[in-house]
């Protein structure tokens, strides 16, 4: 594990154990929960510009994945897969006891993360958008109608 700063040079958020790795998470706002995810590289305060508008009327959560940022990283020889990647996104979720749906937000390759989330669990699922991001060709095919509808109003 990484050893932490000091108290008085310790950035915003916490760090919540996931998949047996400490992930560094910050959450800001109340409301309806928005989940922004970073694209290859991305780290937490990437994000400071959008979770500081989005946070007025939202609960805003953003997190390092392994070995970006303040993030422990993956074991050697661990290559981080799609699916476990969306998984992550659950774990983050459950470590913060957040349990309504959410809108997830996945920038370039976090598109991927996002959309399989989406697939994997629709019922935690209040919408996705994809910033700048490649998609599966036919998403209306495998992205559940009630988040396709709710996310377009």
């Amino acid at each position: 594990m990484r050893q932490r700063l000091h108290s008085a040079l310790q950035p915003p958020g916490r760090f919540v154990t996931v998949d047996g790795l400490e992930t560094h998470v910050v959450v800001t706002g109340a409301g309806p929960t928005v989940v922004l995810c970073g694209g290859l590289g991305g780290n937490w305060f990437d994000w400071d510009d959008c979770a500081r508008i989005l946070s007025a009327f939202h609960t805003v959560v953003v997190f390092d994945r392994p070995g970006f940022g303040l993030s422990e990283p993956f074991p050697r020889g661990t290559t981080p897969t799609v699916a476990g990647e969306a998984h992550r996104i659950l774990g983050v979720l459950d470590a913060l006891a957040l349990t309504t749906p959410a809108v997830v937000v996945g920038h370039s390759l976090a598109g991927f993360y996002v959309e399989a989330f989406a697939r994997l669990e629709p019922e935690r699922t209040a919408g996705v958008l994809l910033l700048d991001s490649s998609a599966e060709r036919d998403p209306w095919a495998v992205i559940p109608k009630r988040i396709r509808v709710a996310a377009a109003y």
